[in-house]
């Protein structure tokens, strides 16, 4: 008993002669003010990285009474990355770029799927281990936020393509092996062997 509490002290006093170094980054890197401190702020997920239209019936069905004002705000389901570095710090809710159009705003969203690519045409996908669904905040109390999309390229061209590449899966991420961590495993094939999976193609 004696030489365990001996080592418990000896532990103590190296922690109290060399303690944490705790780094921070200066007070101007943090907001003054959040954007969600004021006005109505609506939620909303998506499930899918894509183009995305929310209809201007939808958005008077939210409460909005004028369509024109309303932003988009948010990262969606990108993952925010475990090592905090003031490249990757995003400290408030960044605006989406939207356009407004006669249907509604369209923007691009991050699903909690990330594709990348390896080699020529061999893409894999990892999933957002903390979240099954992408999500954005609403909100017209900010209308002098321009959303508007920087335009670039050349007019459109007589051979456009006119087919792509679809990238599909089938993955349930069902089991934590270490209970702790992002290491996650999939269906047991051990006792159903066989399986039938059926993928919904887009549409035209």
């Amino acid at each position: 008993m004696k030489l365990r509490l001996l080592s418990i002290l000896t532990a103590i006093t190296f922690l109290c002669a060399f303690p944490a170094r705790i780094l921070g980054f200066s007070t101007d890197t943090y907001t003054a003010s959040s954007v969600l401190s004021s006005g109505r702020w609506v939620k909303m997920s998506v499930e899918t990285s894509g183009p995305h239209l929310i209809t201007t019936s939808t958005l008077r069905t939210l409460g909005f009474t004028n369509p024109e004002n309303v932003r988009v705000y948010g990262y969606g389901g990108q993952r925010i990355p475990d090592l905090l570095s003031i490249g990757n710090y995003i400290d408030d809710l960044p605006l989406v770029r939207s356009e407004l159009t006669s249907a509604g705003i369209v923007f691009y969203a991050e699903g909690p799927v990330t594709w990348t690519r390896e080699r020529d045409d061999i893409f894999t996908h990892s999933f957002n281990p903390y979240s099954t669904l992408g999500y954005y905040f609403l909100s017209d109390s900010r209308p002098q936020d321009d959303p508007s999309i920087p335009t670039e390229g050349s007019a459109p061209q007589p051979d456009a393509a006119t087919t792509f590449t679809e990238r599909l899966y089938h993955e349930l991420d069902r089991t934590t092996p270490a209970e702790s961590g992002h290491q996650l495993l999939g269906e047991d094939f051990r006792f159903t062997p066989s399986r039938t999976f059926s993928f919904q193609l887009p549409a035209e």
